[in-house]
């Protein structure tokens, strides 16, 4: 049957194309979707490469350090808690030497790397989303709420991060969810802080009177119009506060009050090193001071490159 002679309802599907999608597999729809969905993400992600390359860098470091945790059980050349000949120096079977108990440093820097990303991760995660929920309702609601509450986070915020985690974790024990928790809590009233004003800012805007003049309940304007536009912020203090998490594990390993023993923690690993052996024996402290540097710098070039990609002030474009 020729086109002109084609009935023409079936013309007219062949035209527009909206007939072989819907004649298409079940199966198929879903596949074409994700593949726009993936190619989507990866133009973004290459988007961001070009115009960050230093925040590019430091994705792929974070990436790397991540992969490294995740697969820590295959790529650890010995077991963590092994003992040997103490202080070994470099050679083909501990590249990076033993410590003072014959442990295989890379083994043990690679499952250290597992606590630090998963205390920095979580602590980070808990602390953003419970700034992002707090600090838009305080600044939603206001009233009463808003300055009692205020006066709550302005009392936390009196102490530094270190400082309440060190007591949060004297008092409660060090484990590993009462450091998360000590982390997060240290962290969250900033993210509270910047999103409350953001909020002030954003719920006077057109859009958000419109929306109110149009009768939406304030549990939709906050969640359609106000969380939408703060999201932006809270990526950059996900990631900047990644880097705070890291760096207080770390500190609280340092000082005896982190992870217990025998887990292996880049804090606790360069308290033994610098106090006992940085003079004879430099690579037990030297290694893991890298690889907290490394992972601190990662996150931080990635937090300030995620800050100008998406504020459009900075961008320059």
């Amino acid at each position: 049957m020729t086109a002109e002679h084609e009935p023409a309802g079936l013309q007219m599907v062949g035209e527009t194309g909206v007939g072989r999608e819907a004649l298409a597999p079940a199966g198929a729809r879903p596949s074409a979707a994700w593949q726009r969905t993936l190619r989507r993400w990866l133009g973004g992600v290459a988007r961001f490469a070009r115009r960050e390359p230093a925040g590019a860098a430091g994705l792929v470091g974070l990436l790397a350090f991540a992969a490294m945790a995740a697969s820590a059980n295959v790529i650890s050349p010995h077991d963590p808690l092994a003992t040997g000949i103490p202080l070994q120096r470099f050679s083909a079977t501990h590249p990076l030497g033993t410590d003072q108990l014959g442990r295989d440093m890379l083994s043990r820097i690679i499952w250290g790397a597992r606590t630090a990303m998963l205390i920095g991760a979580i602590a980070s995660a808990v602390s953003v989303l419970a700034g992002l929920v707090l600090g838009v309702l305080s600044g939603f609601v206001g009233g009463v709420f808003d300055l009692v509450f205020q006066r709550v986070v302005d009392a936390v915020t009196a102490f530094p991060v270190l400082l309440l985690a060190l007591v949060v974790v004297a008092l409660f024990g060090a484990s590993l969810p009462v450091i998360v928790a000590a982390i997060a809590l240290g962290s969250t009233p900033t993210v509270i802080r910047v999103i409350r004003s953001s909020t002030l800012a954003l719920k006077e805007v057109t859009f958000v009177l419109a929306a109110r003049s149009a009768g939406a309940s304030q549990i939709r304007i906050m969640w359609r119009h106000i969380v939408p536009n703060v999201t932006s912020l809270t990526l950059v203090f996900g990631a900047l506060g990644f880097a705070q998490a890291i760096l207080a594990e770390a500190a609280l390993g340092y000082l005896g009050l982190g992870v217990p023993p025998p887990t292996p923690d880049w804090g606790s690993m360069l308290s033994a090193g610098a106090i006992n052996y940085m003079l004879q024996d430099p690579w037990v402290a030297v290694f893991p001071g890298v690889a907290i540097s490394l992972a601190v710098l990662f996150v931080n070039l990635l937090g300030d490159a995620l800050r100008d990609y998406l504020d459009p002030s900075l961008r320059g474009w």
